[in-house]
């Protein structure tokens, strides 16, 4: 059980609209890397949030125990407009990264093809540090080492009968 106030969560959530926004701008702006960057600290920015209202209390931090300014078991509920808000967001970051996929293809460019496409897969809620990614059958390469280059630290490998693959695996 987590000692935040509702407040701080508010906080929280409107402090994570302006990562939204800056993701969006570089997505659009064509900047992936910084774009890359945003996107990553506003999953980990969300993934805290998300820990944050599914462990809340009801217990206000900042006041003394015995004033009895808590209500332990009460609920964080997420305003509907802010619910809203993050949908669209979510949608049109989803939609950039698809556009910029557009483009690689267009392009004939691989350089973040692959990123991208990783990218759109992932949930807006993750933290490669300690969420569990699994992939099966695959057989190409460079997205495991995408993967690893990203730093995506726990990934299982399902059903694996591809030799270069299982090799590199072996390696790392």
């Amino acid at each position: 059980m987590l000692n935040i106030t509702k407040k701080e969560i508010d906080n929280k959530i409107e402090n994570v609209f302006s990562i939204y926004d800056d993701t969006i701008k570089y997505f659009s702006n064509n900047d992936l890397e910084k774009a890359f960057v945003n996107l990553n600290n506003l999953r980990i920015a969300n993934s805290e949030i998300y820990n944050f209202i599914y462990n809340y209390s009801g217990r206000d931090t900042k006041s003394e125990f015995s004033k009895n300014n808590f209500n332990f078991g009460e609920e964080y509920l997420l305003d509907k407009n802010k619910e809203n808000k993050i949908n669209n967001y979510q949608k049109e970051i989803y939609e950039k990264i698809r556009l910029n996929q557009q483009d690689c293809i267009k392009n004939n460019s691989e350089k973040y093809f692959i990123r991208l496409y990783i990218e759109r897969h992932l949930p807006l809620i993750w933290n490669k540090n300690s969420d569990l990614l699994f992939i099966a059958n695959n057989t190409d390469l460079n997205l495991i080492q995408e993967l690893i280059n990203i730093n995506q630290k726990n990934i299982f490998v399902i059903n694996q009968n591809i030799k270069i693959i299982n090799d590199y695996i072996k390696k790392k």
